[in-house]
């Protein structure tokens, strides 16, 4: 017997076109530019593009987290653009999202060992402490599609599919392996950020209850749109 799996959300673009008004996010080069009092070099520095996109057929909301960060051997610029908006529910539309909140963060870098680099950036209310290094991880692609476990032996597609180890998500398309910048919090900074070249990486957290959860890493898609409709349904 098939397990019976909850419908796709509609896609964020369907969602705003049928909402007057409704801000989608834009790629993550619409982040502020750096500000003009922030050293050149550093305004200058390439960036790095890191997303956080937090969903599930039984959460209430659903969060988006864009992030941008240009470092050199001295000095780092941190920025991060917050948005939220209502899940989609039994089928319907997910609604608009909200106006964003972006917090700037500015500090200093220091070479940490073995090949990392550790980060104090600090913003008008907090202070983050980051340890980083270049890591190697596979990715999705922007448009791949996942589903539990379950499904996927129900379906008979577990030999075509990439469980990963932690939680229940597999990945019906192939990985890429990506160089990431990633980030974790140092003391009572208790955060994990990942970053690459643009038009960077996304950490998908999704909540499906007993037929998906856990997260994975996609590629974000050259526009900056979010793919809401990333579920798989049943082959026909």
């Amino acid at each position: 017997m098939q397990p019976s799996i909850p419908k796709s959300a509609p896609s964020a673009t369907s969602a705003t076109s049928a909402t007057a008004g409704a801000a989608e996010p834009g790629p993550p080069s619409s982040l502020p530019e750096p500000p003009a009092d922030i050293e050149p070099e550093l305004a200058s520095a390439p960036p790095w593009i890191g997303r956080i996109y937090a969903t599930g057929l039984v959460r209430a909301n659903e969060s988006l987290e864009s992030m941008e960060l240009r470092r050199t051997a001295k000095r780092a610029l941190l920025v991060i653009e917050k948005r939220s908006r209502l899940a989609a529910r039994d089928g319907g539309q997910a609604g608009a999202w909200s106006q964003p909140s972006v917090e700037r963060y500015i500090g200093d870098v220091k070479e940490a060992k073995p090949d990392g680099v550790d980060l104090t950036l600090k913003s008008q209310e907090t202070t983050l402490k980051l340890s980083c290094a270049t890591v190697q991880i596979k990715v999705a692609a922007a448009s791949a599609k996942a589903l539990g476990l379950l499904a996927a032996r129900a379906w008979g597609l577990a030999a075509r599919v990439t469980c990963l180890p932690e939680g229940n998500v597999c990945l019906l398309d192939r990985l890429k392996r990506v160089r990431l910048f990633r980030c974790t919090g140092r003391g009572d900074s208790s955060v994990e950020l990942s970053f690459a070249a643009p038009p960077g990486v996304e950490r998908v957290g999704v909540n499906d209850d007993q037929f998906m959860s856990g997260q994975f890493f996609r590629a974000i898609p050259k526009d900056g749109s979010v793919n809401d409709a990333f579920r798989a349904e049943p082959p026909r």
